[in-house]
């Protein structure tokens, strides 16, 4: 299990801890994200596509390959999700495709998001678990592994990864 910290910029008001469990089994990744704390969660929707997902409570992913190129994955607890690759650093955007199934369990003041992940891990030798967290009044807070200086930005190597390696199954 990683505990992921809050941006300095961005302290959460409610939320008061994000941690994220990762396993791997073949191409399948198994995640498990805890929220804790008094937050805003999307109303569920049909499981599907969608974008802009991370103007309120969102799971992400950030997957980056040795060449430069990596991809961005959204799940939110509405059940919506979304898929991206890029290049390079925010250049070349466009939709990827991945089998995504998702997960919520919701008690007082807990969010678990569990996502199934099938996909190409070729490519991947680094992962960046990531999330951002809605309270009330529209206050967001940015949770990471660590974030590198500046504005929240988990589109940047610098925040901390995990080796795909280091992975293990179930």
């Amino acid at each position: 299990m990683f505990a992921l910290v809050p941006h300095s910029a961005h302290p959460p008001v409610t939320a008061r801890g994000v941690t994220v469990g990762i396993e791997r089994v073949e191409d399948i990744l198994l995640l498990t994200y805890r929220i804790e704390g008094e937050i805003v969660v999307p109303s569920a929707v049909q499981p599907s596509r969608a974008d802009n997902l991370w103007r309120t409570t969102c799971c992400e992913l950030f997957l980056f390959g040795p060449a430069g190129s990596y991809r961005e994955l959204n799940f939110s607890p509405s059940g919506a999700w979304a898929a991206y690759a890029f290049d390079h650093y925010r250049e070349g955007m466009r939709e990827t495709q991945v089998g995504v199934g998702i997960d919520v369990e919701q008690a007082r003041d807990v969010l678990i998001l569990r996502v199934r992940l099938a996909l190409d891990l070729a490519e991947t030798d680094r992962l960046v678990p990531a999330a951002v967290v809605e309270e009330a009044g529209g206050h967001i807070s940015y949770w990471a592994l660590v974030h590198p200086c500046g504005a929240p930005d988990f589109h940047d190597r610098g925040c901390a990864s995990i080796a795909l390696a280091d992975i293990a199954a179930p």
